[in-house]
């Protein structure tokens, strides 16, 4: 046995001595209540036997505390009792003590008494802060904390009063309770240290909170009708009655199971008096996620914007954020360099509640939140709850227990049903928890918002009906359609008889409103079939025939005009091909003739065409559309070839790499050094450390390495490469690498997932391994470690402005479409310039950003290899990457012109340098009229 564990152990030998709490009384922490069940276990805890009894040490149990930080002072405490004073808050001088004799699963209660110099908090967990007054549990005794040592303490405020500290915690066998205090401001004073072990009792602060709010209730008038007289009895006298004497009876809520019991047959009764005037409106019919906010979507800080709508909630302020399996909704911000929470509210909200009366309440708390999360629960805030424009002052709110509020008033004839709960938000750190939204309509709203999940689907049947109608009728004004117009008409003949009928009904005002006239089983009815009912000459029901016949001509016409849109999407695609940078040295002056060419017949054919001419017109447009995919051809075959140097798109799997070896017996050994895909040219490398190997040729989705596909019940695509913690390189072969008169392009696409601190860094690497270019980013924050790709005059491409995504959704579902990002790099060395560009959706779109310079202060800036890596080291939300495509071409800087060599020697050239050229010049590049031009 360690002599400092013997020592601590022969401290507790010996009387104990009792003050404080008895055997009997109860005691509350800041969110429970316990009865003390034996007696004080802490020896000297009012230190009336000054320092030398109780075991309190310093930084040993050897140790004798520190006599230069800490002082007794006779007399100074709360009702007379010694107390030890800090008198220099010195480091590394604690007083602390260890408690061995604790029983496995039983429960404990440890508090002391303190009172500080001014405002202030405790901290706890590490000795970095200032007022270190920690308690935890170890299997050793050992006095400093650890990571691996169970928390018994929290940050507690502190003021220039008396107040006593408690904790509640639950050892395992053979643990041992640790209490190290350091550091205390000079001039705090603790006493009466006390560790007893308890029962849980319910906390009976709980079920008088809500004997107040059901006070309000009853006594609330809009409660109270000829509907109500029974439910009242039925909770007044059935279980309001007996609750309030169960109140004044000692020992009644001490079994927490039965009171909770108890509890819930008291909201149950609660429930149906206010059940009879004003029905619960809080169900997934209209709120996705009240009921169940554990199932609301994981979110963090930054994630939730401004006036966004969620499962019926609809948020306004920064910093909402919500922890996945938690049932409380946070506004947050930590303090530090005066970060500013602001106001802020979540409501919820339902744009098909009709005006009426209703009635919100919410449960909510509030704390300081300082910069290491430590929440301090007397921050005290305003809190007001709204409905639509209607707002109720709840006044100052502090403490550590949820406060539930309610109000009724008035949805306004055109306000959006909008109500919850308002905060106006601290200076600095600051965290507001919400919590158990309940919504209830008076008078008939129920029903009448009951309608709202039929009319809906309706409504939005019928609006279809209009709109293919409507593009019946524009489709006749549309040139770009000439040819079997008459369908479209006929179309129009055939239906509008029975569109007409349905507008005849009055279902729907001519703002496009419930007129009330239809009944929900007409409405639902009429969305199945999306019709009317009438038959057709042969008796056919045709009630599922009216958005069809209007589609369907549409259809139709977009059929027979297929050729006319062949060439116009053409032209559009042969643009597209004319501008790409890749294109540059084509033949344009001969492929933009071509284009114009085309655009020519489209016009023609667009202005002159008939039903009657069609079958020629078709052939010619036919033969326009051939004449522009050849000169297509001819350009591509005029511009150098572009052939990838680099085409890897995940479609194989992992491949050990293997390294031989020869042994001390001169045999030869194979070991695997790393991991590699291939693709149709060129490899992708990972370290060993990046990914899990099983061992019989099958690789483990640990969600830490690197892996193939998007897993889960959302499982999307399988060939995509799953980033993870460690580093893949592509490295370019030797005569890949660049010269100064090439341009590297690199595209590839990404879906970034947001964890904190976690980043996907991208570089292009030169064969030392220094970044070239590149950049880090992190969708958490939205921020950018570095990004080659912007100055410092902000010229360039902002990844992280560009690329924000709205939504970061989990695993799988992230990976969708409007969500990927696709990068387009271009390192052009004749021009010295690194530039990027991003196509997003739906954020953004294509963005393009301007050339920068490229790094010169390298030794080499010639491109290498292509570099992936990142510290996703969890199995939260991840980053995916796709199709890496390199390619290498001559570089045409920008602004130079092609010229003939019979250039007159008359026509002023210049050299680069500004010399002027007498006589022919040679082939090479000179300047004329100011501008660069080559002459071949």
């Amino acid at each position: 046995m360690k002599k400092s564990l013997l020592l601590a152990i022969l401290a507790l030998v010996g009387t104990v001595h009792s003050f404080g709490y008895e055997v009997g009384d109860y005691a509350y922490t800041s969110t429970e209540r316990v009865k003390i069940e034996a007696e004080n276990l802490v020896r000297n805890g009012d230190f009336s036997n000054s320092l030398a009894d109780g075991g309190w040490c310093g930084q040993s149990v050897a140790e004798p505390v520190s006599s230069t930080t800490w002082e007794v002072v006779d007399n100074a405490g709360p009702n007379g009792e010694n107390v030890l004073k800090s008198t220099g808050a010195a480091a590394d001088e604690p007083l602390c003590n260890v408690w061995t004799d604790l029983n496995g699963d039983q429960t404990y209660l440890v508090s002391f008494m303190i009172k500080g110099v001014g405002a202030d908090y405790t901290t706890v967990g590490t000795t970095v802060g200032n007022n270190y007054c920690d308690f935890f549990l170890n299997n050793d005794g050992s006095l400093s904390h650890a990571a691996s040592m169970v928390d018994v303490a929290t940050a507690t405020t502190i003021s220039n009063e008396w107040q006593t500290v408690s904790f509640v915690f639950t050892p395992t066998d053979g643990q041992q309770l640790v209490m190290h205090f350091e550091k205390l401001a000079a001039g705090t004073m603790i006493t009466n240290i006390s560790l007893h072990r308890v029962s849980m009792t319910f906390d009976d602060r709980i079920v008088r909170s809500k004997m107040a709010f059901s006070q309000r209730i009853m006594a609330d008038p809009n409660f109270k009708n000829s509907q109500t007289e029974d439910a009242y009895d039925n909770f007044y006298y059935g279980v309001y009655s007996y609750v309030q004497d169960q109140l004044e009876t000692p020992g009644a809520f001490d079994d927490p199971y039965g009171s909770a019991s108890l509890l819930e047959q008291f909201d149950a009764e609660l429930a149906s008096f206010m059940e009879a005037s004003a029905p619960d409106m809080t169900s997934k019919k209209y709120f996705k996620y009240v009921n169940d906010l554990t199932q609301f979507p994981k979110y963090t800080r930054g994630q939730i914007a401004e006036g966004q709508e969620i499962g019926g909630f609809k948020f306004h302020g920064e910093n909402w954020q919500h922890a996945k399996g938690e049932n409380v909704l946070v506004k947050q911000m930590q303090d530090g360099n005066g970060f500013y929470v602001g106001p802020g509210s979540v409501a919820l909200y339902n744009k098909n509640f009709v005006p009426g009366k209703y009635y919100i309440a919410v449960e909510v708390r509030n704390a300081f939140c300082d910069s290491k999360y430590n929440l301090f629960w007397n921050m005290q805030r305003n809190v007001k709850l709204f409905i639509g424009s209607n707002i109720l002052d709840c006044g100052v709110i502090s403490g550590e227990l949820f406060q539930k509020f309610y109000m009724v008033a008035d949805l306004k004839e055109g306000e959006t049903f909008e109500a919850g709960v308002y905060w106006d938000g601290p200076q600095g750190g600051g965290r507001l928890e919400v919590k158990n939204f309940e919504v209830r309509a008076f008078g008939d709203l129920k029903e009448k918002n009951e309608r709202a999940p039929i009319w809906n689907p309706f409504i939005e049947k019928y609006n279809a009906v209009v709109d293919a109608r409507n593009a019946v009728i524009e489709m006749q004004a549309n040139a770009n359609y000439p040819w079997a117009k008459d369908s479209l008409q006929n179309a129009l003949n055939n239906w509008d008889t029975y569109y007409n009928a349905v507008n005849a009904k009055g279902w729907v005002s001519d703002d496009g409103k419930d007129t009330g006239v239809a009944g929900n089983e007409e409405l639902e009815d009429w969305t199945l079939y999306q019709g009317v009912e009438s038959y057709d000459g042969n008796g056919n029901l045709l009630k599922d025939q009216l958005l069809l016949g209007y589609q369907n001509a549409a259809d139709y016409v977009k059929a027979a005009n297929q050729t006319i849109t062949n060439l116009r999407n053409e032209i559009a695609k042969a643009e597209l091909m004319l501008n790409d940078d890749v294109n540059k040295d084509g033949n344009k002056e001969a492929f933009q003739a071509a284009i114009n060419g085309a655009k020519s017949v489209l016009e023609t054919i667009i202005t002159s065409s008939t039903d009657g001419t069609r079958e020629e017109d078709e052939v010619t447009v036919n033969q326009a559309i051939t004449n522009l995919q050849t000169a297509e051809e001819e350009f591509k075959n005029s511009v150098p070839v572009v052939i990838p140097i680099v085409d890897i798109d995940f479609s194989n799997y992992f491949e050990p790499i293997y390294t031989t070896n020869v042994n001390g017996e001169g045999e030869e050994e194979a070991s695997i050094t790393g991991y590699t895909i291939k693709g149709s040219m060129g490899q992708m490398d990972f370290t060993t450390s990046s990914v899990t190997d099983n061992g019989d040729g099958t690789f483990a989705n640990d969600q830490t390495s690197f892996a193939l596909g998007c897993g889960g019940e959302e499982f999307i695509y399988e060939d995509v490469l799953r980033v993870g913690k460690g580093t893949a390189t592509v490295n370019l072969a030797e005569a890949d690498i660049p010269t100064d008169n090439d341009v590297l392009r690199t595209s590839f696409d990404a879906w970034f997932g947001g964890l904190p601190n976690r980043s996907v860094d991208v570089e292009l690497q030169n064969a030392a391994g220094e970044r070239v270019a590149g950049f880090s980013y992190c969708l958490y924050n939205n921020t950018c470690a570095y990004n080659d790709f912007l100055n410092d005059k902000g010229e360039g491409l902002n990844i992280a402005e560009c690329g924000k995504s709205t939504s970061k959704d989990l695993d799988a579902s992230l990976l969708a479409d409007k969500y990927k990002w696709q990068f387009d790099i271009i390192i052009d060395y004749k021009a010295k310039t690194a530039q990027a560009n991003l196509l997003t959706s739906p954020n953004k779109g294509a963005v393009t950003g301007d050339p920068v310079a490229l790094n010169t202060t390298l030794s080499d800036n010639k491109i290498a290899k292509f570099v992936l890596r990142s510290d996703y080291d969890n199995a939260g939300r991840r980053s995916w990457f796709d199709n890496l495509v390199i390619y290498k071409y001559a570089s045409s800087t920008s602004g130079i012109a092609n010229a003939n060599a019979n250039v007159k020697s008359t026509d002023a050239i210049y050299t680069l340098s500004g010399v002027l050229v007498n006589g022919t010049p040679a082939k090479g590049i000179y300047i004329k009229n100011g501008k660069k031009f080559v002459i071949k």
